[in-house]
C-alpha cells in the first residue's frame, strides 16, 4: 500500500460520519487521530441527521468519546445545523472534508457553495456505503470567502507517522504504566 498525503495548509479538518446505520465512533476516532496529526483544527460533523428518529444520543456518544473536539449533527438536504458551521466558515480559512465514500461531502459542498458544483449519488441501499462518485481533490471558495478542499471518500485510514495524533487522541492509554 503507498502512502497518500489527502491535503495541506488547511485550518480545520471537517471529519464527516453519517448517522445511516453505518455510523462508527470508532472509525470517527481514527480520522480524529490523523486529523490531530495535521495540524488543523479537527470537527466532526455528523451528516444525515434526518435519517436517524433522535441524532442527540450518537451525538452525546461522539462527544463523550471526544470531548475535547466540536461535534456537529446536520443535513444538507433540510439545511438543519449548518448555521453552526459559520465559525468555521470565514473569508480566508481553509477547510478539508474527510470521510468515507457516502457519508456526504459532496453534499454539504454543495450546499455550503449555494450550487451543484459537485456530482452526487445515493449510497448503496444493501450497507448504506458510497459509490466513490468523487474521484479526485479540488479546492472550492464559498461564497464566505472559505476555502474548502473536498477529497475521495477513502475505503481505509492508515495511520503512518501519527504518534503525536495518537497522544493526543487516547491519552488514556498514554498515562497507563506499561
Amino acid at each position: 500500500m503507498r502512502e497518500q498525503v489527502v491535503a495541506t495548509n488547511f485550518d480545520y479538518v471537517f471529519i464527516l460520519s453519517s448517522l445511516n446505520w453505518d455510523f462508527n465512533v470508532t472509525r470517527i476516532m481514527r480520522y480524529l487521530t490523523q486529523a490531530r496529526q495535521s495540524g488543523g483544527q479537527p470537527v466532526v460533523i455528523l451528516t444525515k441527521a434526518d435519517l436517524v428518529e433522535d441524532y442527540n444520543l450518537p451525538l452525546a456518544e461522539v462527544t463523550q468519546s471526544i470531548p475535547d473536539v466540536p461535534v456537529h449533527a446536520i443535513c444538507s438536504h433540510t439545511g438543519l445545523g449548518l448555521n453552526e458551521l459559520d465559525p468555521y466558515l470565514m473569508p480566508g480559512k481553509t477547510v478539508v472534508f474527510l470521510g468515507m465514500s457516502g457519508v456526504g461531502k459532496s453534499s454539504l459542498l454543495n450546499e455550503l457553495i449555494e450550487q451543484d458544483v459537485m456530482k452526487v449519488q445515493a449510497i448503496r441501499e444493501v450497507d448504506s456505503r458510497g459509490r466513490h462518485t468523487t474521484t479526485h481533490r479540488q479546492l472550492f471558495i464559498l461564497p464566505s470567502g472559505t476555502m474548502v478542499i473536498d477529497t475521495p471518500g477513502m475505503r481505509e485510514l492508515g495511520l503512518l507517522d501519527a504518534d503525536e495524533g495518537i497522544r493526543a487522541s487516547f491519552t488514556d492509554v498514554e498515562d497507563w504504566p506499561g
